[in-house]
């Protein structure tokens, strides 16, 4: 066992090997990063593990990084260690902003005062926060709102009831699999109706739209999406 142990210090000690380790971890965190929930924290892990993996790796060779030398002093900091100690202090930097930007735009919880009036504007929220009193025939109904360059949250599957006005819109994933064509008047339970509402240049994200056949044609063409 301690044969084993001493020849894997041994090859680590080269240059060569680390650099294979260190190239395979960042090609691993490449493919988290596509495979791995968005969420802002697992962002910031994916995209700082390597860099310090790699400054683990690489530490005796940084801990000799000099700007200037005296004449008698060997040149321990080749430009490569300069370069590759730029690249990481960046990538720290933009995981950082990156980071912050998504938590400032996180969605949040919408005021009182917000909630008593119909229009909202440049808002992130949740769309279940609107829902209204229950009605007689038993479901929750969002009535009479007008939404303008707003980021509309899920989870949730809503279904159109009256007179919707949706144009100029993004929805966040595929297409075909956001909207799911029913038949006029037919929805199942648990979903949210929409009730003569506007929506403007909104993204919506974790929804779910049912709708008839006409009424996904017409948002296509409204959106310019090709059937």
């Amino acid at each position: 066992m301690a044969t084993n142990w001493q020849s894997i210090k041994q090859g680590l000690a080269t240059e060569r090997a680390r650099a294979a380790i260190s190239f395979a971890v960042w090609c691993l965190t490449l493919w988290l990063g596509v495979v791995m929930p968005t969420h802002p924290y697992t962002q910031a892990i994916v995209i700082l593990l390597p860099i310090v993996f790699t400054l683990l790796l690489f530490w005796p060779e940084l801990s000799r990084l000099r700007v200037t030398y005296d004449q008698k002093t060997r040149n321990e900091s080749p430009a490569w260690l300069y370069l590759f100690s730029l690249a990481c202090l960046l990538a720290i930097i933009v995981s950082g902003y990156r980071l912050y930007e998504n938590l400032q735009n996180q969605p949040r919880l919408l005021s009182a005062d917000e909630k008593s009036q119909s229009h909202l504007e440049g808002k992130r929220f949740y769309i279940t926060e609107l829902i209204g009193p229950p009605r007689a025939e038993g479901f929750a109904v969002i009535e009479g709102w007008t939404f303008e360059d707003c980021w509309i949250y899920g989870p949730v599957v809503l279904a159109g009831l009256g007179e919707n006005d949706i144009q100029h819109n993004i929805f966040v994933g595929d297409f075909d699999n956001i909207f799911t064509v029913t038949e006029v008047g037919a929805a199942p339970v648990g979903v949210i109706w929409l009730k003569d509402c506007r929506f403007r240049r909104c993204h919506f994200v974790a929804i779910s739209i049912l709708a008839t056949k006409a009424e996904v044609q017409h948002i296509r063409e409204l959106e310019g999406l090709k059937k």
